[in-house]
């Protein structure tokens, strides 16, 4: 039977199976034990395909570190789901083992043994489970990476082993959190999980900074470094707008039409 009660309060570890039920209780069980613990998604297996699934982890301060281990299915972030649950959630997904398909933001990408991909609960995605697999599985609030990760949505559905150095290092420290984590004393946990926390920000910082950006960010960046320059050498003696120009390498044409959509131009502001 499963090993989990679904209660309100969940316990430092958790463990829960699919083993012991039967057809469509397995996945209306599963439904609600990753709708708990992660967050709300719709599983759908094809037909005549028989599922199973467990999950086993730790809950550490601002961070939940999970071990699943699925049958081939797929489990869609749909409009239904984020209406259910709360959206301010990141889940970052490992494959130790098998091969998992993420789709989000018009990106899909394919992750094998030790690579990993951003999913953010905020917006529809898709993992796919072409075969059975193993997954070394990080939640966390979205403020605990937002301050450091900026444009996060560049970041989702790409894999973390081709777009950051860290990667490894991140992979190992999480196998290790999975198979460790319960054993740590409460002071250990502590600081495990504010250095874990800081290596994902550093490695989604990597990712972000390999993904270019779409226009409307270009102008968006654009316009913050005219203004921070303005502000910056106003008291210059010798300002003019031909010297923002020229240290920003942007036309002085083109700095105005940033300005103009904020209803003002290089010289008023």
């Amino acid at each position: 039977m499963p090993t989990d009660p679904l209660s309100n309060e969940l316990p430092e570890k958790y463990a829960a199976t699919t083993a012991g039920l039967f057809g469509a209780d397995k996945l209306d069980y599963w439904h609600a034990v990753v709708g708990r613990n992660v967050v709300d998604l719709d599983c759908r297996v094809a037909n005549g395909n028989v599922f199973d699934a467990s999950i086993e982890g730790v809950l550490l301060p601002g961070l939940n570190v999970w071990r699943i281990d699925a049958s081939p299915h797929s489990a869609v972030r749909g409009a239904s789901g984020i209406a259910r649950s709360g959206s301010d959630s990141l889940v970052l997904n490992f494959v130790m083992s098998g091969r998992l398909y993420a789709e989000q933001d018009g990106r899909r990408v394919v992750l094998t043994a030790g690579d990993g991909a951003l999913c953010d609960a905020e917006r529809p995605y898709l993992l796919d489970l072409h075969e059975s697999v193993s997954i070394a599985c990080v939640k966390l609030a979205r403020g605990a990476l937002s301050s450091r990760a900026v444009g996060l949505q560049r970041a989702t559905a790409i894999g973390f082993e081709s777009a950051s150095t860290l990667c490894p290092l991140v992979f190992g420290y999480l196998v290790q959190l999975t198979e460790s984590g319960a054993r740590l004393t409460a002071p250990a946990c502590d600081r495990a999980a504010r250095n874990f926390t800081e290596l994902l920000a550093a490695m989604v910082d990597e990712v972000v900074a390999a993904s270019p950006l779409p226009l409307s960010e270009y102008r968006a960046v654009a316009l913050i470094r005219v203004k921070e320059f303005v502000e910056r050498h106003l008291s210059d003696s010798d300002f003019d707008s031909a010297m923002v120009a020229t240290a920003l390498k942007l036309s002085p044409r083109y700095i105005n039409q940033l300005l103009e959509a904020e209803g003002t131009s290089l010289g008023r502001y």
